[in-house]
């Protein structure tokens, strides 16, 4: 049981309703290498901000230092980079690490600090001061970050990086649609019949409109609905890392369940408006289809 809900023993700025001021803030810039330079290593330099100047004092005497940890659970690499200065530069080999890679930033003692008392604590705090903090206890907990190794070529825009539509070989008398979401790609398989005509028009514009309309979409919300925040397969990771990344997903939760059509949506590039745009060309292409069939039956005749 915490004392007055308290989460450390001693106040940890970054951490919720710990401390008084403005909140640390970091700022990356990650350099990705050409997919065909092997032997170029991927790096990132993070720049931190904190404006708590005891924490600074700390810092300057050489009492504390900042850190940014870094794991890679596919690899089984973790490794700690220290510096002295708010900026830090990460560099991973190339074999070094796969799938998804977590960075998290601290304070943390060098030293042993005796007495410590932070002016800017909660009250809470403030009537347990003064603290001893060990070697490596954290000070601050200034951000955490994540990357994707086996992604970050992918254009995560694109259908194909997280979606497969396949034949249903094992059952052909299976008549509807079926998922498999426990797989790294979101599996769509289809009746042999309906793959046949889905192969055969799903590369034209008209088509492909309908298609991402009603297959795609009904595939894509019924995965999102059982997006798990574990990100145990590839197309998990592969959406999670899409909307951090683009704002037009701002405001958006996938824990929201309300978001997730209008997020299958804005992934599918609003694909009801593009539907109601395409539907002229269908008539068209229905018109073309019924004349060309008349003239074969005259012909017949």
């Amino acid at each position: 049981m915490r004392a007055n809900d308290l989460n450390f023993p001693f106040p940890v700025l970054g951490m919720p309703g710990v401390m008084q001021g403005d909140p640390p803030k970091v700022a990356y810039t990650s350099y990705i290498p050409d997919k065909n330079l092997i032997q170029v290593p991927y790096r990132w330099v993070f720049d931190i901000d904190i404006k708590n100047q005891c924490i600074l004092n700390l810092i300057q005497a050489g009492k504390a230092q900042y850190m940014c940890e870094v794991t890679c659970s596919a690899t089984l690499m973790r490794k700690c980079i220290f510096s002295s200065t708010p900026k830090i530069e990460v560099v991973l080999g190339r074999r070094e690490v796969n799938k998804r890679v977590e960075f998290a930033l601290y304070v943390v003692a060098k030293k042993h600090i005796a007495n410590y008392d932070n002016d800017a604590a909660n009250e809470d705090y403030r009537e347990l001061a003064p603290f001893d903090i060990d070697v490596g206890s954290p000070l601050a907990v200034l951000s955490s970050y994540r990357w994707d190794a086996d992604l970050c070529y992918e254009d995560l825009t694109s259908l194909r990086s997280i979606l497969q539509v396949l034949k249903n070989t094992s059952d052909p008398t299976q008549e509807y649609v079926t998922l498999n979401l426990e797989h790294e790609y979101i599996q769509i398989f289809l009746p042999a019949q309906q793959y046949d005509a889905f192969m055969e028009k799903s590369h034209t514009d008209a088509f492909g409109e309908v298609i991402k309309s009603s297959l795609i979409l009904y595939a894509l919300q019924a995965a999102l609905n059982q997006f798990s925040s574990d990100l145990t397969h590839r197309w998990e990771r592969a959406v999670d890392t899409y909307i951090r990344q683009d704002s037009k997903f701002e405001g958006l939760s996938l824990e929201n369940k309300g978001d997730i059509p209008l997020i299958a949506a804005k992934m599918l590039g609003n694909p009801f408006k593009r539907l109601g745009e395409t539907l002229p060309k269908l008539t068209v292409l229905s018109a073309e289809s019924a004349e060309v069939s008349g003239d074969e039956e005259e012909e017949a005749e």
